[in-house]
């Protein structure tokens, strides 16, 4: 009977957890698409995009050691 107790007792907590980190995630969400238009955050991918790809060259030429983090 404790055994029983202690495996149903946490589910409503992850339950619970599982509501409130769902609703964070959509707020976080919603405010994101509403705070930056499709159009500037497209520029901002290609932006990064292009950094990326001429780090990436200039460490190919260089010949710089790739390091991950």
């Amino acid at each position: 009977m404790i055994t029983g107790a202690v495996l149903v007792g946490p589910v409503p907590f992850v339950l619970i957890g599982l509501g409130v980190g769902s609703s964070h995630l959509l707020s976080v969400t919603r405010q994101r698409v509403m705070e930056v238009p499709p159009n500037e955050l497209a520029k901002q991918t290609c932006a990064q995009a292009r950094a990326a790809v001429a780090a990436g060259t200039v460490a190919w030429q260089n010949g710089i050691p790739a390091t991950v983090s």
